[in-house]
């Protein structure tokens, strides 16, 4: 058990480490009435930007939560958006007999912004599931809850699917990530369903402005 530990607290710290540059950091116009475009792949990216707080360097790893060892352990964290606003993260590790590690956290928004264009308000709840079983770096992130986006965008996401991705994708800043996501994500143009499906996104930029 505790070699395993040391092999994978590492391996935690580096998937929920988060750098916070790469945004755009003007400000947003206030109020749009343009909806959420870019279909499965846009949702997609709502979702990866709401998911960051969850990834903050204050996160329950960074304080060690993981490395006492001890199960059903809780912290309370506010985490800044990279352009501006705050998201409140109550969080809970708890550590199975069979060396599972499970971490939820629930992310209260307050005008979190990552983008500078876009803010969000509302509640996720995030699941990460790191499998003592899995040697790959794995990781499964399950959301649940719903969003308002107010800014360039002028929608909501309403989350409840889950993810599954290695460590350098969930914690990318730049460039583009694949994500292989089950479940489905909602926003005013309807839902989206994905089938256990690859969907790639351009990490940084703004969300997209459905035509």
């Amino acid at each position: 058990m505790n070699s395993f530990r040391k092999l994978v607290i590492p391996l935690v710290l580096s998937v929920m480490a988060m750098a916070c540059g790469g945004s755009d950091n003007d400000d947003d116009n206030g109020g749009g009435s343009a909806k959420l475009g870019g279909g499965k792949q846009g949702a997609a990216k709502a979702l990866h930007q709401a998911n960051r707080p969850v990834r903050g360097e204050n996160s329950g790893f960074g304080l060690g939560l993981v490395a006492m060892a001890q199960t059903d352990v809780s912290s309370e964290r506010t985490e800044p958006g990279a352009a501006g606003g705050k998201a409140i993260v109550k969080e809970t590790v708890k550590i199975a007999t069979t060396g599972d590690i499970r971490v939820e956290s629930v992310i209260q928004y307050v005008d979190y912004s990552e983008d500078g264009k876009n803010r969000f308000n509302g509640t996720l709840t995030d699941t990460v599931v790191v499998s003592a079983a899995s040697g790959t770096g794995e990781v499964l992130l399950t959301s649940k809850g719903r969003v308002e986006i107010t800014g360039e965008v002028t929608d909501f996401l309403d989350a409840n699917a889950t993810l599954k991705v290695g460590g350098s994708e969930i914690s990318a800043t730049t460039g583009n990530v694949s994500m292989n996501i089950k479940g489905t994500l909602t926003t005013s143009s309807g839902t989206h369903t994905y089938a256990d499906e690859v969907i790639s996104i351009a990490v940084e930029g703004s969300l997209p402005v459905a035509p």
